[in-house]
């Protein structure tokens, strides 16, 4: 279950969420484990698997794109930001 402290908004929890699910995603197209693809990008296995799990808030950006790049993200519209629009009454 992702990582929700209370002052975590919906719709940020749910970009994390989303962010996580789609590094994932390609991380299984590359072909890599978690390990390998935090050794690529310098970061501990474990910053991958909260970042794939949407639990980590904390995470720098600076983390958020070596992983994007690494993985082949061109840039955010890669990952599939309309999913997280909140639905209208």
């Amino acid at each position: 279950m992702p990582f929700e402290p209370r002052h975590q908004k919906p719709p940020v929890q749910r970009a994390l969420v989303r962010i996580g699910a789609d590094v994932r995603q390609a991380r299984y197209a590359a072909g890599l484990s978690q390990q390998a693809l935090a050794d690529r990008v310098g970061v501990a296995q474990s910053t991958i698997s909260r970042l794939e799990r949407g639990c980590a808030p904390g995470v720098g950006l600076w983390v958020i794109a070596a992983t994007m790049a690494t993985l082949g993200f061109r840039s955010l519209a890669d990952f599939r930001f309309a999913d997280l629009r909140s639905p209208r009454p």
